[in-house]
């Protein structure tokens, strides 16, 4: 057995750049898993803060993340893409950090902002690789790998942070110093970008209007999603569901779901073919009302599994769909784009919380789930009219 892979573009990389690729995903949303199973105890330790202060302490960092995921694909065009990681790292590490040693919510909010500019610069370097490098079946597979490793992460860290918890709400963010580990592999084994042959990479204004609309997918995608990473704590603290150190095993799941279930997306994509869409939004509503009639935390876990399953298969597919629609030269700004789209999802799901909550008139987590439930039956409904509709225009050519 040989220890060199080779490719399609006809580069080569061993087992062990192959292996620093996928450990990239491991910090993509590292910032807010382990920081969900603290948000209880950061209300109790700033009690004039507000509900969507508190849930922004998570998702602050994805508001820079959009902008700067898109930057770091303009920048490859003139700098290598070990650089712009490796960079991206310490960034995300020093203040991943930094919020443990302050006592101001603003300024808690302000490093988590700065956390997202290594996110951002960070998040679309795996996938640019692996489409360079690969194609197909293979390409299917590795790029719901991205999405499993990535959840690996989900499950560690917040199992670790709950634990954590025992000691104080500060105590989560020291785990952000894995993150100088992955910065260690990357600068040894992280492979650099192949040339592209005379061929000058293309920025935003290059792209065809389907990456922007996949972006929006992406952002749809993430927002329903993170609805359950946002509300979890909050949910099982107010209702005296479980033990606090519970908190974080529960938050586990939806990670869990795509670590088990992202790696065979490509069967799950040959069984369902032009239904994986609507079927994925069907999971998030299942796993929504499973959890608005959760009194324990079995059924609370339940619930967040069937979320990370309708993730675990819908953000590789939204990656695979990327890949077939850009050329090589548009390869780092589309990714860039599209992986912003995590970002601007798990930012505007807070936000959507707080629109439902003002309509309806309660900000009952019950009630954010039954909302989310209907959403995702009404998004499969529209996915479902897509695919048929796309189906018979194919049959008519």
């Amino acid at each position: 057995m040989t220890t060199e892979t080779q490719y399609v573009t006809g580069g080569s990389l061993s087992r062990f750049n192959i292996l620093v690729v996928l450990l990239i995903p491991l910090v993509w949303t590292f910032e807010a898993s382990a920081i969900g199973p603290a948000l209880g105890s950061i209300i109790q330790a700033f009690p004039d803060a507000t509900g969507l202060q508190v849930k922004l302490v998570m998702t602050m960092p994805f508001i820079t993340a959009i902008i700067f995921s898109a930057v770091s694909g303009l920048l490859a065009r003139y700098i290598d893409r070990k650089i712009i990681l490796v960079v991206g790292l310490v960034i995300y590490g020093i203040t991943g950090m930094f919020p443990a040693w302050l006592n101001d919510i603003n300024q808690i909010l302000f490093m988590r902002l700065l956390t997202g500019v290594g996110v951002g610069l960070v998040s679309p370097i795996p996938n640019a690789i692996i489409t360079e490098r690969f194609e197909g079946e293979s390409q299917r597979r590795l790029l719901g790998m991205t999405s499993s490793i990535s959840m690996v992460a989900n499950v560690i860290a917040s199992l670790v942070s709950g634990t954590l918890l025992a000691y104080g709400w500060q105590y989560p963010f020291y785990t952000f110093a894995i993150v100088f580990v992955i910065a260690i592999f990357a600068l040894v084994g992280l492979p650099s970008s192949l040339a592209q042959q005379g061929k000058t990479k293309a920025g935003l204004k290059d792209l065809p209007g389907s990456v922007y609309a996949l972006f929006a997918f992406m952002s749809v995608n993430f927002a329903i999603q993170s609805i359950i990473t946002t509300t979890v704590a909050i949910f099982m603290v107010s209702e005296h569901i479980g033990e606090p150190w519970m908190i974080g095993i529960v938050i586990s799941f939806p990670g869990l779901a795509c670590f088990l279930i992202s790696p065979f997306y490509p069967e799950l994509l040959k069984l369902l073919k032009a239904m994986v869409i609507p079927a994925c939004f069907l999971l998030y509503a299942l796993g929504y009302f499973v959890l608005s009639g959760a009194n324990g935390v079995v059924i609370v876990s339940l619930g967040a599994f069937i979320v990370g399953v309708g993730n675990a298969i819908l953000t590789p597919h939204i990656l695979a769909l990327t890949s077939g629609r850009i050329t090589s030269s548009q390869r780092d700004a589309a990714f860039g784009v599209v992986t912003a789209g995590i970002g601007a999802g798990i930012v505007l799901s807070p936000f959507f919380q707080s629109v439902v909550s003002t309509i309806g008139g309660s900000d009952a987590p019950r009630f954010i789930y039954m909302a989310a439930t209907g959403t995702a039956v009404i998004l499969a409904i529209i996915a479902l009219v897509v695919a048929r509709s796309s189906k018979q225009v194919a049959l008519q050519k």
